[in-house]
């Protein structure tokens, strides 16, 4: 109803991490809303900070924190599910365990 207040409280929602305002503020942004015209660069600003906190990025830690650790099994089978779901990182990193043929070892296979 007032789209500069909304802009204002998304604003500050944004800066406490809320993903919903990172959202909202994309498509306002994308649109126009509460501003003269809209603006492209600060939507994709706010559509990346979504994509960025979603749940895949934890499950990118994960993986992470399991090759670190040695237990290239677990890393492998975490980053082939962020992969399934289109992520590059997850693609890349998979790309490389079976280059380097690790964390295969427990995996059954068919014959």
């Amino acid at each position: 109803r007032d789209p500069m207040k909304a802009l204002k409280y998304l604003q500050l929602a944004s800066q406490q991490g809320q993903i919903l305002a990172h959202y909202q503020l994309g498509n306002m942004y994308n649109d126009g809303t509460g501003m003269q015209q809209p603006n492209c660069l600060m939507a994709f600003k706010f559509y990346k900070a979504v994509c960025e906190k979603g749940a895949w990025n934890k499950r990118i830690g994960e993986a992470y924190d399991a090759y670190m650790n040695g237990d290239y099994t677990t890393a492998f089978l975490e980053y082939l599910i962020v992969a399934e779901e289109g992520y590059e990182i997850g693609q890349g990193n998979v790309a490389y365990m079976l280059d380097q043929q690790l964390g295969l070892d427990e995996i059954p296979r068919e014959h």
